[in-house]
């Protein structure tokens, strides 16, 4: 069976990815210096030697930098860069500086100390860029930031993250691809900055989420993002679950397992939960798991009043679909938007119940054990615009009612026993534009 590629989901930030940006000339004279300010805007410019790169970099005077970079060839949107002038200090009345997604050649890849000194920045976003390193203290110095991002770093490391702890109106926080695996106290370190609401600590080598927090400060923390790190312990112990305002909580290829217990009963605010890919250890969600994980979900699931997004993706879970869905509480039925179930073991018949869901957008069902008929009440779902419940045993024919899904732009239905003539009305799907039923056994 072909695996299909995860989701990405982006939540202030773009997915990460490694490439580093493509250079029009190295030969460009490529140091950012100011240059006189005209009409209430400050000019940085650089041109090249020849007709093959000409740069200008705007900073408004709103204090919203704009990268302009402009070739014979193409236009792009990364400048590159040999190093950053310190000229940039003279800017002291710059609040927002964006130089998300540049490239520094070695050997001045290092960030520079000197942006430790632009203590007026409220904004500062250097994702992106390839810097090596250590991750300088200095920008602790920076005691009105509200928003930094040091996204995509993934050659930076840090041994001691305390100078966050300076930042006492942040709000913002990526550093995400930055290796944290020598700071075990960064929870601790996080809890001393109240005004959090974002904290985004993905592909970090983080080794764990047991910390002990006696008293809780991250009560603004609305969005916690700590995918690919390798916790590999119980997930019922970790500290996130003290954050009762999360709305988004991202733990995508984390390594947790075990025992969920009541972890869920007060997080009444999520509205996206990703627990996809913690195969290596099995998550215990409902049924009985192998490994020694058995678990009986009952009732955890009834304040989840605000959830939109479930990922609980390549798991190996068990158990009876229908008593897994029935846990939704009537409160979940208007709001959930996207249900993803596939690559696990979920066994059973899809029952009428699924109709209830009438706002789902995405139902993934594939790569589990579910038998019976594929139930008509799904037309219900007149919003769906993806549909996977490939790689399973249902049989019988696809309902009529699939001619109301008038949003569906993605069907899977193959490796299936399923049979008879295709609906008439599935020509009437206008947006539809990828349909698999393969291995299958029907007539026409």
């Amino acid at each position: 069976m072909l695996h299909r590629q995860p989701r990405n989901y982006m939540v202030g930030a773009a997915a990460l990815t490694r490439g580093l940006p493509y250079c029009p000339s190295r030969r460009a004279s490529q140091v950012i210096r100011p240059t006189a300010s005209s009409h209430g805007r400050a000019e940085i410019a650089a041109t090249g030697e020849g007709s093959d790169a000409a740069t200008r970099l705007v900073i408004s005077s709103s204090f919203t930098l704009a990268i302009q970079v402009q070739t014979s060839i193409r236009s792009i949107n990364m400048l590159c860069l040999e190093r950053l002038s310190p000229s940039l200090l003279s800017l002291k009345q710059l609040e927002h500086l964006d130089l998300s997604s540049n490239f520094l050649a070695k050997p001045s890849s290092r960030m520079s100390l000197f942006l430790g000194n632009m203590d007026n920045l409220r904004y500062l976003n250097l994702s992106g860029i390839p810097f090596t390193g250590t991750v300088p203290p200095q920008l602790g110095n920076l005691s009105k930031l509200q928003y930094l991002d040091l996204g995509k770093s993934y050659e930076m490391y840090s041994t001691d993250i305390t100078w966050l702890t300076n930042l006492p109106v942040l709000q913002y926080l990526d550093m995400s691809g930055v290796n944290l695996s020598a700071v075990h106290d960064w929870p601790q370190n996080l809890n001393m900055i109240p005004s959090l609401r974002v904290i985004i600590l993905s592909s970090c080598s983080l080794d764990s989420t047991n910390q002990s927090i006696l008293y809780f400060n991250l009560t603004k923390l609305e969005s916690l993002d700590l995918s690919w790190n390798i916790f590999n312990h119980k997930i019922g112990s970790s500290w996130f679950w003290k954050a009762k305002g999360l709305k988004y909580l991202n733990l995508h290829g984390s390594s947790l397992f075990g025992h969920l217990d009541n972890a869920l009963e007060n997080m009444t605010s999520l509205q996206f939960l990703d627990l996809s890919y913690n195969y290596n250890n099995n998550l215990a969600w409902t049924g009985n798991l192998t490994r020694n994980c058995s678990f009986e979900m009952v009732g955890n699931l009834k304040n989840l009043c605000s959830l939109e997004i479930l990922d609980l993706t390549s798991n190996y879970i068990s158990g009876d679909i229908t008593v897994f869905m029935e846990r939704f509480p009537q409160c979940t039925w208007e709001k959930l938007q996207g249900l993803h179930l596939g690559y696990n073991n979920f066994s059973g018949t899809l029952t009428n119940f699924i109709g209830n869901f009438i706002n789902l957008r995405r139902l993934e069902l594939n790569s589990n054990n579910l038998n019976g008929r594929i139930p008509p009440s799904l037309g219900n779902c007149t919003r769906l615009t993806i549909i996977d419940i490939s790689g399973n045993k249902m049989a019988g024919p696809l309902p009529q009612q699939v001619q109301y899904l008038t949003s569906l732009s993605t069907l899977h239905v193959n490796s299936n026993n399923l049979s008879g003539s295709l609906p008439t009305g599935i020509g009437a799907l206008a947006k539809l534009t990828y349909l698999d039923i393969s291995n299958n056994h029907f007539s026409d």
